[in-house]
């Protein structure tokens, strides 16, 4: 049950961020290569590593992707507005990238590891 749990939103994370990378507008998300975007592809990557190698649990995974689908609301709305973000706007963003990467970290060094 758990490998299909995995395999979902491994593909799940694949989907969202191939489709927010290939039209931004759509999506609300940040532009392609701009640091924003590079962070969001880095904390998918490391998610779908600690998934394959037994890191991060299925609770912990679910938990990581609200985390995830949340700051992509968030950047979402703040993008709807059609103005660019203000610097505020962009420290919180980036303060809640760096709040999701600390998480990834935390999930994948715990020592609590996924049942074979």
């Amino acid at each position: 049950m758990w490998k299909h749990t995995a395999l979902a939103a491994l593909i799940g994370l694949a989907t969202v961020s191939t489709a927010a990378a290939q039209d931004p507008g759509t999506a609300g998300a940040p532009a392609p290569g701009s640091p924003i975007a590079k962070s969001m592809a880095l904390a998918a990557q490391h998610i779908r590593q600690g998934v394959r190698a037994g890191e991060i649990t299925p609770g912990e995974l679910a938990r990581l992707r609200t985390d995830a689908q949340a700051l992509r609301s968030r950047l979402r709305a703040l993008r709807q507005a059609g103005e660019p973000l203000t610097p505020e706007q962009r420290l919180g963003v980036r303060r809640d990238l760096r709040r999701l990467h600390r998480e990834i970290f935390i999930a994948r060094h715990n020592r609590i590891r996924r049942p074979r």
